[in-house]
Order: structure tokens, then C-alpha cells, then sequence
């Protein structure tokens, strides 16, 4: 009896075994701006991992307007000059991101390893432009013209390398931090990021 009972516990012991080393493939989310941010899949194998991440939401509201410059009222402005107010209707934001993660070492409970990721944040709607002129006999701001309308489309790219850690919070749940070193190009500019960390969080399954 008692070998039977050894024999079952042993058996059990390597099925335990065998699934937490099956337990490699994570469904979550994620953000970041290598890593992407919104839904994502990442496989975690014995020596290195990788990870897809995207995400997509539309924000506007059509009945707010502001002047392109600091102020936020058109009162204060000098009213020697025509001034342009833009009204941004409902923008589209969208993104796709790939990362590859090469072990550094794993314990029992965590793995710290050098990442190196791509993402694309794409952002396109529609604004619309009005002139504004100064009417000195009524004292107030007139439209001047039609409205203009524009389709804008912004691409950003990011492409950056660092290090991170992925650690257990139980044997299905990962949570993950990362810390790149990004650079970041689009139509207007071009940066060098540093201090914008990123992190996930994962359900594991075989």
C-alpha cells in the first residue's frame, strides 16, 4: 500500500512538473512605448520570449474648440489681428507592438532579461478650422470665411532596447516591468526616452 502511495505522489509531482514548464504562453495587457499597449500575447520559453501587443480607442468631441496658441479664451487676445480657432473632431488612436526578450537568469520566481521592442502609434481624425476677425464697431469676434477641413494622420515609431523582469505572483499570473531606452521618430520631431518604464500583466496557460 505504502509503495502505491509513493508511486501516486511521485506520478503527481512530475504532472505538476510538466505543467509548469508547459505553462509558457500568456494572454493580457500591456503599455508601453516599445512594447505597445492594449491587448497582448506573450510565449516565455526556456531561454528567451517574445511578445504582440495592440491596442485601439477613439476620443474627441466635436463641440470643443480652443486657439492653437497658449491662451484659452478669445477675449485675450489682441484684437488687431485675426486668430484661428481649431475644432478636432472624433481621432482614431491605434498601435502594434513586437518584443523580444533574451534571458539574463531565472529563479524560482522571476526572470531578468535584456529586451529589445518596436511599436507603431498611429493617430488620424478629422479638424476643422475657422478665422476669427475683430469687429471694432460691435466689439466682438466674427467669423471670417468658410471653415476649413483637414484629415490629419500622425505616426509616431519607436524603437528601443533595456532590460526587465517578469515575476510570478502565483503559477498563472505574471506581472512584468520594464525599463528601455527609446527612441522615438515622427513627421515633426525626433527624441531619445529614457525615464518612461513599462509593464504587463499576463494569465499563463499551457
Amino acid at each position: 500500500m505504502k509503495k502505491i502511495i509513493i508511486l501516486i505522489a511521485l506520478l503527481t509531482f512530475a504532472l505538476l512538473l510538466t505543467a509548469e514548464e508547459d505553462l509558457k504562453h500568456g494572454l493580457g495587457f500591456t503599455g508601453g512605448m516599445i512594447s505597445g499597449s492594449g491587448f497582448s500575447y506573450r510565449q516565455m520559453n526556456e531561454t528567451y520570449g517574445f511578445q504582440f501587443a495592440f491596442g485601439a480607442i477613439s476620443i474627441g468631441d466635436t463641440d470643443d474648440t480652443y486657439f492653437e496658441d497658449e491662451y484659452d479664451s478669445y477675449w485675450w487676445h489682441d484684437t488687431d489681428s485675426n486668430h484661428i480657432i481649431e475644432d478636432e473632431g472624433i481621432f482614431y488612436h491605434t498601435n502594434f507592438g513586437a518584443s523580444y526578450y533574451k534571458f539574463l537568469h531565472k529563479g524560482k520566481k522571476s526572470t531578468f532579461y535584456f529586451l529589445t521592442g518596436v511599436a507603431t502609434y498611429i493617430n488620424f481624425g478629422e479638424v476643422s478650422e475657422q478665422v476669427y476677425g475683430y469687429n471694432d464697431v460691435d466689439e466682438i469676434w466674427e467669423s471670417v470665411g468658410e471653415p476649413t477641413e483637414n484629415n490629419e494622420v500622425n505616426i509616431r515609431a519607436n524603437v528601443g532596447f533595456g532590460i526587465g523582469i517578469d515575476y510570478k505572483l502565483t503559477e498563472n499570473i505574471h506581472l512584468n516591468l520594464d525599463w528601455p531606452l527609446v527612441l522615438s521618430k515622427s513627421d515633426e520631431d525626433f527624441d531619445i526616452i529614457m525615464y518612461i518604464p513599462q509593464a504587463g500583466i499576463h494569465y499563463y496557460f499551457k
